[in-house]
C-alpha cells in the first residue's frame, strides 16, 4: 500500500497550465506469480481510495486481473467518481507468435451510470461550456479475428435533464451496433429522432443511409443557438463508396418552417455529388424563391436564384413594412459564376 504522491516521484511529472500536475490518494496492489520463469502466470488485485490526479477525482477504484503468455483478462474493474460509477471487464488474447498477422483478439464490456456531465466537461481541455445532466450507458465489443467485417460492437447511452448554454434540452438517447458488417444506429434528442443503417467491409464504410425527423424544431434550433425557429422537418442522407469515389445525396423538407416573424416554408433542398463536384437545388417561400448551385472538382462554381411573385410581407416585419410603405410582389433573377478563392 503506497501513497500515490510518493509513487509519482518515480516518473517525470506532467506539466499543466498551472504547473506540475499533482497526485494524491492511496493505492494497494497485490500480485501473485506462478509457473515457469519463461511463461509465468499472474493474478493481480488493485484498490485505490480518494485518488486525485490534477482535476480528475476517483473516490474508489478496484480491479482484478489475470494473465499469462496467452493473454490478459480484466475480470472486474470498478470505479466511483464524477457522481457516478463505472464497471468494466476485458479479455485480450495475445497474437500467436507463429502467425504473421499480429492480431490480438479483444472482448470487453463497460457500463456506467450517474455520471455528472458538468464534472466530466470540467476535465476536458479548453472551455467545454456549461453543459449539465446525468449520463448512463453501456457498450460491448467482440473482435475474435482480423477484419472490420468480424468486429462486433454494441452501445447505448442516455442523458437525463440535459442542458447546454443555459437551455433545457430534456433527455437524449443513442444506441447502435455493428454485427457481421451491418451497422445500425438510432437516437433521439431535442425533439428529433435519428436512424442510420450502413454496410462495413474490411476496407471500411461502404454505404450509409441516415434519416432525421423533427416534429418540433424549437428545441433543436435552441440547441444550435437559433432561437425563434419553429415548424417540423425531415432529412435524408446517403453516402456510398463503390471504390472510385464516395457519392453523396441528401434532401430535406421543412413544410412549415418559420424563423421568428418570417414564414419560410415550405422549404425543399436537394444536394448530390462526388469527388469534389456537387450540385444543390433549393425551393422556399412556397415556391416563390428557387435556386441552384454547382461546384466542380476544379473549384469553379455557378449559382442562380429566381424570385417569382415573391410577397414582401413574408420577410418584412410589420412595423418596418409600414414605416417604409413597402408592399406587393417582387419577381427577378440573379446569377453568379467564378472560381473559389478568386475575388
Amino acid at each position: 500500500s503506497h501513497d500515490l504522491a510518493q509513487l509519482m516521484v518515480l516518473f517525470e511529472p506532467e506539466t499543466g497550465p498551472d504547473g506540475p500536475v499533482e497526485a494524491s490518494g492511496r493505492l494497494t496492489l497485490n500480485t501473485e506469480l506462478k509457473g515457469p520463469f519463461k511463461a509465468p502466470a499472474h493474478t493481480t488485485s488493485l484498490r485505490g481510495e480518494d485518488i486525485a490526479y490534477g482535476a480528475t477525482r476517483v473516490d474508489v477504484l478496484t480491479a482484478s486481473l489475470k494473465g499469462d503468455e496467452a493473454g490478459l483478462s480484466v475480470e472486474s474493474l470498478h470505479a466511483e467518481g464524477l457522481g457516478g460509477r463505472l464497471d468494466a471487464t476485458a479479455a485480450i488474447a495475445f497474437p500467436d507468435r507463429e502467425t504473421a498477422d499480429g492480431f490480438a483478439a479483444l472482448r470487453g464490456t463497460v457500463e456506467f451510470a450517474g455520471i455528472e456531465l458538468e464534472r466530466l466537461v470540467a476535465l476536458m481541455p479548453g472551455d467545454g461550456g456549461d453543459a449539465t445532466g446525468t449520463l448512463g450507458g453501456s457498450a460491448d465489443i467482440d473482435w475474435a479475428s482480423p477484419g472490420l467485417s468480424n468486429l462486433g460492437v454494441g452501445f447505448h447511452m442516455n442523458a437525463e435533464r440535459l442542458t447546454a448554454a443555459g437551455k433545457q434540452l430534456g433527455s437524449m438517447s443513442i444506441s447502435g451496433g455493428l454485427t457481421e458488417g451491418l451497422l445500425v444506429s438510432s437516437g433521439s434528442c431535442c425533439g428529433a429522432s435519428l436512424n442510420a443503417v450502413g454496410h462495413v467491409t474490411d476496407e471500411g464504410l461502404r454505404e450509409l443511409d441516415a434519416s432525421l425527423a423533427a416534429e418540433d424544431l424549437t428545441t433543436l434550433g435552441s440547441a444550435f443557438g437559433l432561437d425563434g425557429l419553429e415548424g417540423s422537418g425531415t432529412a435524408e442522407v446517403t453516402v456510398a463508396d463503390t471504390g472510385a469515389a464516395p457519392t453523396l445525396s441528401a434532401s430535406a423538407d421543412l413544410p412549415d418552417l418559420r424563423f421568428r416573424d418570417v414564414q419560410a416554408g415550405p422549404v425543399h433542398v436537394e444536394a448530390s455529388g462526388s469527388d469534389g463536384a456537387y450540385d444543390l437545388l433549393y425551393e422556399a417561400f412556397d415556391g416563390s424563391l428557387l435556386g441552384t448551385a454547382s461546384l466542380e472538382s476544379d473549384k469553379t462554381y455557378s449559382a442562380s436564384a429566381r424570385a417569382r411573385s415573391f410577397d414582401l410581407a413574408s420577410v418584412l416585419d410589420d412595423s418596418l413594412r409600414e414605416a417604409m410603405s413597402l408592399a406587393g410582389l417582387v419577381s427577378g433573377a440573379a446569377s453568379a459564376s467564378g472560381e473559389l478563392g478568386d475575388t
